[in-house]
């Protein structure tokens, strides 16, 4: 059948003495489509002379690709319309591209110009397989076809949809899956007209009952049988022969129910119960039903401190039917602080506002308002009330409201903050203040005509005793932490004096600090290495030799050591509390540092320190320093620096004597990233940059790798972190 566009184009000549009537053309705009790309279909325009007087039409022209005039009555000479003539123009639409084309069919009557819109739509696939079913659920759920009785092949069903605006004769038209034979394959019959809309659904045999469409039955299977573990539909119209749609599918089909597109018609297949739908495993010969909005209920809801709220979510599809969803939902509250959710149910732990909002598949529902209130109370609270932070850190803060008798209950949202001096407490929102710079302020939050205060005060890292000086005060509470002497310290503190915010205080931290306090030591160019050193005990006397000025040097004994001299210019710090072992921390108190070249320390001991248990070390720049012991190799790994790092890291290992060996690079997988050392190495200590790049050269992600070394039977492992 072909639809005509009946265009009346009503003039009036000029007769003698007459005026000419003005052209009228209705409707304005002709759509082909959706069309298969690289086929064409023709439409009609009819102009009609509706005046009392000849019309003279001069030439039809088509602006834009993709349409024309196939038969042009305008190519020898113009063309005369009597009264009440018609005439039949006949335009070709012939898309080249999935794309929407566009153009005007221009048509000159001599004193005037019609314009007629043209739109058409090329498309992959007029006729579409829409649903296919390759894996029938067991027992009678099963009986896709409605025959009374489950069959694995029988029930196997192939459903087209015709996504056009014109019918399409099926006639001859042929459907089966991949690898069957022409005569094997099922073979539409004569007068099968499929329309606009209309779906047509094959199914293996059986009989089918219930359906009113186009419903036709193969010899038992389709083709060979749909393979659910995966195969491909094919219509074919062999008197191209073209293969008209297609659809490959996988093992997505080996879950008891159908393959759809969605959205209707253009998507790629889903699963059949995946929402947005009604959680059906089929619907042969039907469009399936889809969820158009989510409705969370209560919509809108004022309740009391404590309450407990019952939520659903309510599904309306397009059917107009309603219906409860159940375990597909998943729950949020936008204040938990407000209203706290366990499943589908809210407890009112706070005052303020919570939106309640509902997630089913990739559905979200239109949020539901809960507004809690708590009567009669008459003041706030801020908790903590008096803060210290580091610079850059941030906490929130919790707000409670004092009722009539004392009785305090959170309150969640709401709240208004201010700050006395934002450039050191700056409100960030839901209850959240940064510390911005150093310095004191006052923090008010109002609720209504209440309020609650705070004291904020915040230091700059370096100064943990939060005295706005960076001094040597700073760098002996930071030795009392190294060496676990202050286990009343905070948070603050700690915070404070880890300087390379790795999470940890140590000598590096007070390298940093040293380096702070006193400035950059003179010729105070970094060198591109850290230091090497190496030391010696005689049981009286440790003496250090480096390869250049340190800044800290921690020194673990085994025994008791009751006293130290430090070098000139140092001050040394001597602690017992680890049991059956001394720690020593030595660190300049002048700009020159400890001199590398030879730093003696002489020990004064009771009971005699048995050995040197531990030996570690920073330079000027906070970086370790490598330790050989008596001028002796041993084999280890040391700890990269700096770590974390971001774009590049250096890693120190010592060998005893030369060997065969590598030092690889980890995920926390197990994946191997990158082999900076793979073969013969000298006895001695080496140094190695790893620019954080994979073997393949592409930057390593941020997270924890594990560096091993391994050399003859001996391993050693440490762990770096790269943060990008």
């Amino acid at each position: 059948m072909k639809q005509t566009l009946l265009i009346f184009i009503v003039c009036q000549f000029l007769n003698q003495n007459a005026l000419l009537a003005q052209a009228i053309v209705t409707p304005d705009t002709l759509r082909f489509g959706p069309v298969r790309a690289g086929t064409s279909i023709l439409d009609s325009v009819i102009v009609v002379n509706k005046g009392e007087a000849e019309m003279i039409l001069t030439s039809g022209v088509v602006d834009g690709a993709a349409f024309h005039l196939p038969n042009d009555p305008f190519s020898d000479a113009d063309v005369v319309l009597s009264p009440d003539q018609p005439m039949n123009l006949r335009v070709r639409f012939e898309p080249q591209d999935l794309v929407v084309y566009t153009a005007n069919l221009i048509v000159e009557t001599g004193s005037d110009a019609l314009n007629i819109h043209l739109v058409g739509e090329g498309v992959r696939e007029v006729v579409v397989i829409q649903e296919i079913l390759a894996d029938p659920p067991m027992e009678l759920e099963g009986d896709a076809n409605g025959d009374g009785a489950r069959h694995r092949n029988q029930d196997e069903f192939v459903e087209l949809l015709n996504i056009g605006f014109k019918p399409v004769e099926l006639d001859g038209w042929q459907l089966s899956d991949a690898g069957t034979a022409a005569r094997a394959r099922f073979t539409f019959p004569e007068n099968t007209l499929l329309e606009p809309g209309e779906r047509a659904v094959l199914f293996g045999g059986g009989s089918p009952s219930g359906f009113s469409g186009l419903v036709f039955v193969d010899d038992g299977t389709i083709g060979g049988g749909l393979n659910n573990r995966g195969d491909a539909v094919f219509l074919i119209d062999p008197s191209v022969p073209d293969t008209v749609a297609t659809a490959a599918y996988g093992t997505a089909a080996d879950k008891n129910q159908s393959l759809v597109r969605h959205p209707q018609g253009r998507g790629p297949f889903v699963l059949h119960s995946l929402l947005p739908g009604d959680g059906a495993l089929f619907s042969p010969g039907r469009a399936r039903t889809v969820i158009q909005r989510i409705e969370v209920v209560p919509a809108d809801t004022t309740v009391e401190l404590g309450a407990m709220i019952r939520f659903e979510a309510r599904a309306v599809f397009d059917n107009g039917s309603v219906s409860t969803l159940d375990d597909r939902v998943a729950w949020h509250s936008t204040d938990d602080a407000v209203v706290s959710l366990m499943d589908d149910t809210g407890t009112a732990v706070g005052v303020g506002t919570a939106e309640i909002t509902a997630t089913v598949g990739d559905e979200a529902a239109t949020p539901g308002k809960v507004v809690v209130m708590a009567p009669f109370l008459s003041d706030l609270r801020v908790a903590p009330a008096d803060t210290l932070l580091v610079v850059g850190d941030a906490l929130q803060y919790r707000v409670d409201g004092v009722n009539a008798d004392g009785v305090e209950e959170p309150i969640g949202s709401g709240l208004v903050w201010q700050s006395s001096d934002s450039t050191v407490a700056l409100p960030k929102g839901g209850n959240v203040m940064l510390a911005a710079g150093s310095g004191n302020a006052s923090l008010v939050v109002h609720l209504d005509s209440m309020s609650g205060t705070a004291t904020f005060r915040a230091g700059d890292r370096g100064d943990p005793n939060a005295d706005g000086e960076f001094d040597l005060l700073d760098a002996l509470l930071t030795v009392y932490l190294i060496l676990d002497m202050r286990t009343d310290a905070g948070p603050y503190e700690r915070s404070a004096a880890d300087l390379n915010q790795d999470g940890l205080v140590d000598i590096l931290d007070l390298a940093l600090l040293i380096r702070k306090i006193l400035g950059v030591p003179a010729g105070g160019a970094k060198p591109a290495l850290a230091s090497a050193a190496a030391w010696q005990w005689d049981g009286e006397c440790l003496n250090i030799r480096a390869t250049s000025r340190l800044s800290a040097i921690l020194i673990a004994f085994d025994g008791y050591v009751e006293g130290v001299k430090p070098p000139v210019g140092t001050k040394a710090v001597v602690s017992h509390s680890h049991p059956g072992q001394t720690r020593v921390l030595i660190f300049p108190v002048s700009p020159d540092g400890l001199d590398g070249g030879n730093t003696g320390l002489r020990l004064v001991t009771r009971g005699g320190a048995e050995r040197v248990a531990e030996m570690r070390a920073a330079d000027m720049w906070g970086r370790p320093v490598v330790f050989n012991s008596d001028g002796t190799e041993r084999f280890g790994l040391e700890q990269n620096y700096p770590n974390p790092f971001n774009t590049s890291t250096i890693m120190v290992y010592s060998l005893q004597r030369r060997d065969y060996a590598q030092l690889r690079i980890f995920s926390t997988l197990g994946q191997e990233i990158a082999r900076p050392i793979d073969g013969p190495v000298a006895a001695g200590t080496h140094r190695v940059v790893w620019d954080g790049r994979d073997a393949e050269g592409r930057p390593a992600g941020s997270g924890v790798y594990l560096v091993h070394l391994v050399a003859g039977k001996q391993r050693s492992v440490i762990k770096m972190v790269l943060l990008r």
